[in-house]
């Protein structure tokens, strides 16, 4: 049941681009649909990894049992709970693309909205996990680690900017003299 529920999100992701986004990113040029694809095919991944399967999951949101929430930062690192140190760093890999790809996407390189994005989106997915699914968390660690992962990952794309605009000239600014 569980793999149908999968199948079931994939489907859903895989017409929502081709019925939606993509038409629109290739209407807007070839940059558009190269950043807009890979913001896409990211955040699916993120939802793939941290939600899924969701459609089949959503009548648990009315009716079923919650999972746990810590409103403790870094309770699992102080108390030495489990593998606290992969659990940090794979929250701030996640999100390195975010703060990458964002700011490539939409064509401006503004830090504060770029941040603040990866903060909302994080709360959003932490707040999910345990609607969905029994036994996953609200962790507030994940948040603080999330938000870390993307402005670490907007400190890269400033650093490597000139490699990103080789791809994004226009998006980055660099072909017409923006910032």
């Amino acid at each position: 049941m569980e793999t149908f529920g999968y199948v079931i999100d994939i489907t859903a992701m895989v017409l929502l681009y081709l019925g939606f986004f993509m038409p629109k990113w290739r209407a807007r040029g070839r940059e558009s649909l190269i950043a807009g694809t890979l913001m896409y095919v990211y955040l699916c991944g993120v939802i793939y990894f941290t939600l899924m399967p969701v459609f089949l999951s959503l009548p648990r949101v009315i009716t079923g049992p919650r999972g746990t929430i810590n409103m403790h930062p870094f309770r699992d690192l102080l108390m030495g709970y489990g593998d606290y140190w992969r659990q940090i760093a794979l929250n701030i890999l996640m999100t390195v693309p975010l703060g990458i790809l964002y700011p490539i996407s939409r064509g401006r390189m503004r830090f504060g909205t770029t941040v603040t994005l990866g903060f909302l989106f994080s709360l959003w997915v932490e707040f999910m996990q345990p609607m969905l699914h029994v036994h996953r968390c609200f962790d507030v660690t994940d948040i603080i680690t999330n938000t870390l992962g993307t402005a670490l990952g907007y400190a890269a794309l400033l650093a490597l900017k000139p490699v990103f605009a080789l791809v994004f000239p226009e998006n980055l600014g660099t072909k017409r003299g923006r910032n």
